[in-house]
């Protein structure tokens, strides 16, 4: 008993030794956890100042490079001026007005500058500007050595030469000599002067002077000129490079103002503090935390759900676009009307891939108005491009998301394709125009035929009256110079009667009266007939008539037709400036069928016109009916010819830049059906 005693209360004694060893771990633990976070922080304090101070330099150096270019091309442009003026010494373009005019300028655009001087070849001054006055300034032995020195440099090299530093009334400044050469000869020189504060005050930029203290320093690293007087401080960080041009030594320095700490360390450091007292007492609040979070993806894990599920079930494609018009979210909808896969279609901005270029404006109009909130009512009219190439119209909505509800996206749009119904609605407008094309052309050839039948009766008594007339002129003599144009009246009021019944026959689908005809005789009867309208606008007509047999036509109805394109061409050229004014009419025979065409030098056909040139009321003219050129078309189809266009990169070799009409006639009679005309031919 004793024993078991014992040995109980020495593990008692045990347990009891332990307890301490186990709060005072519990203890150290959080302290050596925080310790190993304050350590961790301390070295990345000291990683983020070393690597702010690598940052600092990379970008002095960057810094000093950039500036170091922009002087050196400063100085190029000045090179360019001075051998530009140099030049034209040479060639005694310039004189003295000119001259200091010029170098008053560049005085002026350029502050560093400090004078202009052009010298004769032994290197006196013979004209000087300066920016105080017109006198020369007074320089100092060691002055006058470095500038000679550059001049006899720029003799050697025959290029622009620097001069070395010198300082006049303690002012640094530097020479650059452009020489001037006449005809092989050393002719002078032009020479510039550069005060070198000035050249850092005012092409250092504010960006660049308010980080760094610009100096020229020589090779010993005495400061010379700076941007301004402050004194540079010991263990600045600072960084040099050669000043070429001008040389000879000098060096470009920047030195870095040295930046305190402020208060963002010591801010950080108590920062931390607090946040590791915080930690211990929000760790409880953790796990709460968490059991909530959990419930609450849970339930927006069904709603996403059920919304995904909502989405895809629907026919209109649906997509989600951020502030810049990327889009964030699609459908599968718009994916399937697109040809591309939801993947595809996220993140793609604009332009977009389903957009062909040619539609780029409208959508970048629709974008901009959605981003600034002037949707319209009806939305937007736009054209996508499916995957494999098919055009699709399709109606555009937009509305801005709640803001509880953004995200990443910003606005909701939503696509339905019309494709469909525009054509269906573009095929019911064209079946009414062509319905009201109908009527129109139904109502214009009864008038034709109402007007053919009503002018037959005043013709025929026309032409019966003047026959009469000339009878009685017959059975008296003395009355010679009447018969001409009684005669005339005869011809032309039969050759109106025959155009009315050939207009008539025509309107009624007869067959032309086709009889052999000369058809230089037709040809000539046209020129006749518009010859007073082409002496009114002093319109010069170039024929080329080639020797053609008779043919089978109706001669009066292709008269007209060559009178409808001779008028057109007319109209076509006066326009254009009277010596431009011509009219080209060609007739020759090929394999089978007499060619004719008719040309003018006038502005030529729009592409909008070639495609309307046959349809019926489609007119280019103010006063123009839009029937005259499908009238020609069907009388020279009636003759089993081809009437046309020539396209634009096979007109005939006629000189003539404008439009270009033909037609064909066969050369033999056959009983073939009229054959039917293009717009365009070559």
């Amino acid at each position: 008993m004793g024993h078991d005693g014992h040995s109980h209360e020495a593990r008692e004694s045990k347990i009891a030794m332990r307890k301490p060893l186990t709060g005072r771990w519990l203890w150290w633990g959080p302290a050596f956890a925080v310790v190993g976070l304050l350590v961790l922080f301390s070295l990345l304090i000291a990683l983020i100042y070393r690597d702010t101070q690598d940052e600092r330099r990379d970008g002095l150096i960057q810094d000093i490079l950039w500036l170091e270019q922009t002087l050196r091309l400063h100085f190029q442009s000045h090179q360019d001026w001075a051998a530009a003026v140099a030049q034209d010494l040479a060639r005694d373009n310039i004189n003295a007005v000119h001259f200091k005019s010029a170098a008053r300028l560049l005085l002026r655009e350029n502050r560093e500058l400090v004078q202009v001087d052009y010298l004769d070849p032994k290197h006196q001054l013979i004209w000087h500007v300066s920016r105080v006055s017109d006198e020369i300034t007074a320089n100092d032995s060691a002055s006058e050595f470095a500038q000679q020195d550059a001049l006899n440099s720029g003799r050697k090299m025959r290029s622009a030469a620097y001069s070395t530093l010198y300082l006049p009334s303690k002012r640094p400044m530097v020479d650059m000599v452009m020489p001037m050469y006449r005809q092989g000869e050393y002719a002078g020189a032009v020479r510039l002067t550069y005060a070198l504060n000035g050249l850092l005050y005012h092409h250092v930029p504010w960006w660049i002077a308010q980080k760094y203290q610009i100096s020229i320093v020589n090779l010993d690293g005495t400061v010379l000129a700076s941007k301004f007087n402050i004194g540079e401080r010991a263990a600045a960080l600072s960084h040099e490079i050669d000043f070429t041009p001008p040389g000879h030594g000098l060096r470009l320095r920047a030195t870095a103002y040295r930046v305190g700490l402020g208060l963002s360390l010591p801010l950080l450091g108590g920062g931390m503090l607090l946040s590791l007292v915080f930690l211990l007492l929000s760790l409880w609040r953790v796990r709460q935390h968490i059991r909530h979070r959990q419930q609450v993806e849970a339930h927006l894990r069904a709603e996403m759900e059920l919304r995904a599920a909502i989405e895809d079930t629907m026919q209109n494609g649906l997509l989600v676009l951020d502030e810049q018009g990327r889009i964030v979210r699609v459908n599968r909808a718009l994916g399937d009307m697109l040809g591309y896969s939801q993947t595809e279609l996220i993140g793609d901005a604009p332009p977009y891939r389903f957009v062909h270029p040619e539609q780029y404006p409208a959508w970048h109009s629709a974008l901009n108005a959605i981003q600034a909130g002037e949707v319209p009512k009806f939305g937007f009219e736009l054209r996508c491009q499916h995957r494999q190439g098919e055009a699709l119209d399709i109606r555009l909505y937009a509305a801005p998301l709640p803001p509880q509800s953004r995200g990443r996206g910003v606005w909701l749009a939503s696509c339905y394709d019309i494709t469909e119904l525009k054509r269906k609605r573009e095929a019911i407008q064209l079946a009414h125009s062509r319905l009201e094309n109908t009527a129109r052309l139904v109502a214009l050839g009864e008038m034709a035929s109402s007007l053919a039948h009503e002018l037959n009766q005043p013709l025929a008594a026309i032409t019966t009256y003047s026959k009469g007339s000339l009878r009685l002129l017959e059975q008296e003599a003395g009355h010679t110079k009447l018969r001409e144009p009684l005669e005339k009246m005869v011809a032309q009021s039969q050759r109106a009667a025959d155009m009315i019944r050939g207009i008539r026959g025509f309107v009624k689908k007869r067959a032309p009266r086709l009889q052999l005809s000369e058809p230089a005789r037709v040809i000539q009867s046209a020129l006749t007939l518009t010859h007073s309208l082409l002496t009114e606008r002093k319109v010069q007509v170039d024929t080329r008539l080639d020797a053609v047999p008779a043919l089978e036509m109706d001669p009066v109805l292709i008269e007209q037709v060559l009178v409808n394109l001779l008028r057109n061409a007319i109209d076509a050229v006066s326009a254009t400036a009277q010596q431009e004014r011509r009219v080209h009419v060609a007739s020759y025979v090929e394999a089978d069928h007499w060619r004719v065409e008719v040309a003018d030098n006038g502005p030529g056909l729009s592409a909008e016109a070639r495609q309307q040139l046959f349809t019926p009321f489609f007119t280019s003219k103010e006063e123009g009916m839009g029937m005259g050129l499908n009238i020609c078309r069907s009388i020279i189809e009636h003759h089993r010819g081809q009437f046309a266009l020539y396209d634009l990169d096979c007109l005939p070799a006629c000189g003539f830049r404008g439009a270009c009409f033909y037609f064909t006639l066969p050369l033999q009679a056959n009983t073939t059906e009229p054959c039917q005309s293009t717009a365009t031919a070559c």
